[in-house]
């Protein structure tokens, strides 16, 4: 059994702990840690600065607790580089692996976000990774992701209006839902895609992203080293030293 544990980076109830736990499949235990403090939700840079230490410091608890990998639950992959230099267990981010999946099945992919202002980041994580010869852009539906739950219908409208633009105006191949909020709603979009003439994956990154880290953990595969040297557990950092009192 491996044990893989969900961090989310938020402290709002846009997600909920049986969100996650519905998501447990054969041989894999899974578990979600919340940060105590940090931002409602996450649609910038300013935003994702703010979940950093509290995302180390759950990182560092759930090693102690004998987790086996981890899931940076936000397309942002908030504090993914730092969280994997506090940890030996591998430690994957959503957006990473979603691109890394839909590269692997399709010569082109695109995104539907949330909003205009999370594009750039979307974008700037395409460059970090390595496809942008495969990434064909990011489309959003004008929803902030603290109103992702209000209307389901209409989300999912919006959702398949922008994959299938993606599809026939920019010839994307597969489709990244491009918010953890949009949790769920993957299947719906893929069956309006194929409604419309198109058979395409259309990736839904906390299950893959949960899924690809259990199969790496079992394989025993993590970050590299070499790439993500281990902190300096020596040195101190005012004002964060809870964050290592129990290292």
């Amino acid at each position: 059994m491996v044990h893989v544990r969900v961090l989310v980076p938020v402290t709002s109830t846009v997600r909920k702990p049986e969100d996650l736990a519905a998501l447990a499949k054969e041989g894999i235990t899974l578990s979600s840690a919340f940060i105590a403090e940090g931002p409602p939700s996450i649609e910038s840079r300013f935003d994702e600065v703010f979940c950093v230490p509290g995302l180390i410091a759950l990182a560092l608890e759930a090693e102690r607790d004998g987790v086996d990998a981890l899931v940076i639950d936000c397309m942002g992959d908030p504090g993914l580089a730092p969280v994997r230099e506090a940890v030996a267990i591998p430690v994957l981010g959503v957006a990473q692996t979603a691109m890394a999946v839909a590269a692997l099945f399709a010569q082109r992919f695109g995104v539907v976000t949330v909003l205009d202002r999370t594009t750039t980041m979307i974008n700037e994580l395409v460059d970090i990774y390595g496809h942008r010869d495969h990434y064909v852009g990011c489309r959003p539906v004008g929803i902030p992701v603290l109103q992702i739950h209000d209307d389901m219908a209409r989300l999912q409208a919006e959702l398949a209006q922008a994959a299938l633009w993606l599809v026939e105006q920019k010839e994307a191949a597969a489709i990244i839902m491009g918010c953890t909020g949009f949790l769920g709603c993957a299947e719906a979009i893929r069956m309006h895609l194929a409604s419309a003439g198109y058979r395409i994956p259309v990736i839904d990154p906390v299950p893959t992203a949960i899924a690809s880290a259990a199969a790496l953990a079992g394989l025993g595969l993590a970050q590299s080293q070499i790439s993500y040297p281990r902190f300096d557990q020596g040195k101190p950092i005012l004002g964060f030293e809870h964050i290592f009192s129990t290292r």
